[in-house]
């Protein structure tokens, strides 16, 4: 019996060292498991403090582009409107012609433009100008004014032609009142 009392005290060193074997792994584990956690906070925390600028930036960047673009829509909407603005101005303009060809300014634009009409014909919008001209004028619909017309030579002085050939100037100046 003896014999068995040494294999079970042997048995039982060998569950001791197996238990202090198993408990020093595990210690082991733990402390390496601590150290890989630590390492990979830190880690985290350092990629986090090299990527926080860097997003900080890109949101900045957003932003600016954002405000950009709403600038951009709001300025091409401001265009937008000014030319509308510019259009019914014009319009206006375009349905006071008649008043403004039966004005004292025009006629003397006209006398101020105008060069010996013998040789030409004279096309108006009315005979309001018989007194201007000491001829026998056309009266022509679909005009505003007075068009002197040769053989090889016109004198288009309609107000569609002087507002056509002043056009862009009228738009820059009104363009430019209304900033």
């Amino acid at each position: 019996m003896k014999l068995i009392g040494s294999i079970s005290s042997l048995e039982n060193e060998i569950k001791r060292k197996y238990r202090r074997d198993v408990e020093r792994l595990e210690n082991e584990a733990e402390k390496r498991i601590k150290k890989i956690r630590n390492a990979t906070k830190a880690k985290l925390k350092e990629i986090d403090n090299e990527q926080r600028p860097i997003i900080k930036q890109a949101k900045e960047l957003g932003k600016r582009a954002h405000l950009n673009e709403i600038r951009m829509k709001m300025k091409l909407e401001y265009q937008r409107e000014k030319e509308k603005l510019v259009n019914q101005l014009i319009t206006d303009v375009k349905k006071d012609m008649k008043k403004i060809a039966h004005s004292k300014e025009y006629l003397e634009y006209i006398k101020r433009h105008m060069v010996d009409e013998k040789d030409l014909e004279v096309y108006a919008d009315s005979n309001y100008y018989q007194k201007l001209f000491k001829k026998k004028i056309h009266v022509v619909k679909g005009i505003t004014g007075v068009k002197l017309v040769g053989k090889d030579i016109t004198y288009d002085l309609t107000l569609e032609s002087i507002m056509e050939e002043k056009l862009p100037k009228i738009k820059t100046v009104i363009s430019r009142e209304l900033v």
